[in-house]
């Protein structure tokens, strides 16, 4: 049978109509495939190493801001490089860092090896650089992460209206390499400890009711050189209930007044200024209320009290 020349050519036009129509679809199927391929794997790459096979993209990308934040919030770095106090705070961001309970348990023991360390090497340092030991006391933010276990082996604030007295001692002949001619001890809520002090308290005599605050590890008190200690915000944030009704101990107004209350502590009591520039003046004035009006009346040789003990205190 003869096809019509004119049907001919309009199956055959048809047919190239259906070929490349079909091509085009094609195509564009397949270039929709490699785009959203594309997407997967950024988001599967944007994931943390630990995300769970089969989780959604969304809960991919919320996850490593949280983890992140935490990490942030929980960083803390000591001036020092001594090993024992280095390491323990480099054990610590791994320990604040860790939700998998299996692993912050075997963490917790390492944990326990590394603070009884670092308390060692803390009580040597009060003996011989107090300033350095206070300045190297675990912040309050660090103490919350940590279990009780490890909580225990830290050092203890102190802060209270004490004593700080300076004795000197006499050794008997051939034992003075064992004695120490001049130290100091301090009494506080009815405790007494061996103290150590820096700065102006070096040139300082015996006080009788001062404000005092340190750290201090078993009988061992590092004090520090100001009676006002500043507490950090996290542990500020829990008092800031009472700045509202607080009044500054420097200018008499509402603690609140510039909108920047700040939070100290004065021999175990909560206090409020109306800001940071206030605690200078506070310190002062406590200074001079434990010298009796008299603030300079510090000198380079302490005024010492003879000791009651015949050898005193043993190196």
């Amino acid at each position: 049978m003869k096809l019509n020349p004119i049907k001919h050519k309009s199956l055959f036009a048809v047919l190239i109509l259906a070929v490349v129509g079909g091509s085009v679809w094609v195509a564009r199927r397949s270039k929709a495939l490699h785009t959203h391929g594309i997407r997967s794997n950024s988001l599967s790459s944007a994931a943390p190493s630990g995300a769970a096979e089969g989780a959604s993209p969304s809960a991919a990308r919320q996850t490593p801001p949280a983890t992140i934040a935490s990490a942030a919030a929980r960083r803390w770095r000591p001036a020092t490089s001594e090993p024992a106090f280095d390491t323990f705070a480099k054990w610590f961001e791994l320990y604040a860092t860790t939700f998998d309970p299996a692993q912050k348990a075997s963490l917790e023991s390492e944990g326990i090896e590394l603070a009884h360390t670092r308390r060692v090497a803390l009580r040597e340092l009060i003996r011989n650089d107090p300033k350095q030991a206070v300045e190297l006391a675990v912040p309050e933010h660090v103490r919350r992460v940590l279990p009780a276990s490890i909580q225990e082996l830290l050092e203890e604030r102190v802060s209270g209206r004490g004593a700080l007295e300076v004795l000197a001692a006499l050794a008997e002949p051939g034992k003075e390499s064992e004695v120490t001619p001049v130290f100091r001890t301090a009494t506080i809520a009815g405790r007494t400890y061996d103290a150590f002090v820096y700065g102006r308290r070096e040139g300082e005599p015996t006080r009788r009711n001062a404000v005092l605050q340190g750290i201090a590890v078993g009988n061992l008190l590092a004090v520090h050189d100001d009676p006002v200690r500043v507490l950090g915000p996290e542990e500020a944030a829990g008092y800031q209930a009472q700045a509202a009704d607080a009044v500054c101990s420097i200018s008499g107004q509402r603690a609140t007044v510039n909108n920047t209350p700040t939070a100290v502590d004065v021999a175990g009591e909560i206090r409020f200024l109306c800001g940071a520039n206030h605690i200078a003046p506070l310190n002062q004035q406590l200074i001079a209320e434990a010298s009796d009006g008299e603030p300079g009346s510090a000198t380079d040789e302490p005024q010492v009290e003879a000791s009651a003990w015949t050898e005193g205190q043993k190196k």
